[in-house]
């Protein structure tokens, strides 16, 4: 995986290597709330993309952890829905994995940590809505009547 990443993308190793952990965590938040419609940005979306190419690694894994196999049904979605799952999701792994994410975390193109005050600011004055999310959503099963085919 770390070397498609890198080769493919032309990253370095410890870009490659981070992007590949970042795209672990994600799944690990989609398997804990299933049916969220948790956005991934597009560096954890790459890693995800060269994760599933891997059909035997990823089977493999998504099973060994999880269970289940985490799908990647991409929903085009836009406007306030399409910011509040990015919201949303970023708000999760905040919650799950602390402060310190990578930039890999970040949806806009600024500064993690930026983005990280951002969200926490928003989080206490209730604020949701403002993260400019990338095009591919996921985290969600293929049946789920709850997300709109936009």
């Amino acid at each position: 995986m770390i070397e498609k990443l890198k080769a493919e993308n032309d990253f370095s190793e410890i870009v490659a290597k981070s992007v590949f952990e970042d795209t672990k965590r994600f799944l690990i938040l989609c398997a804990l709330t299933p049916n969220s419609g948790f956005v991934p940005t597009k560096m954890i979306d790459l890693g995800w993309h060269q994760f599933i190419l891997h059909t035997q690694d990823y089977q493999n894994f998504c099973l060994e952890f999880f269970g289940r196999l985490i799908h990647h049904s991409p929903k085009k979605m836009q406007g306030e829905r399409k910011s509040d799952k990015s919201f949303l999701t970023l708000q999760t792994a905040l919650k799950t994995f602390g402060k310190d994410l990578s930039q890999n975390w970040s949806y806009n193109g600024k500064d993690i940590q930026d983005v990280v005050a951002e969200v926490l600011e928003a989080k206490e004055s209730g604020i949701v809505g403002f993260i400019n999310s990338d095009p591919c959503t996921a985290c969600v099963e293929p049946d789920d009547p709850s997300y709109p085919d936009d």
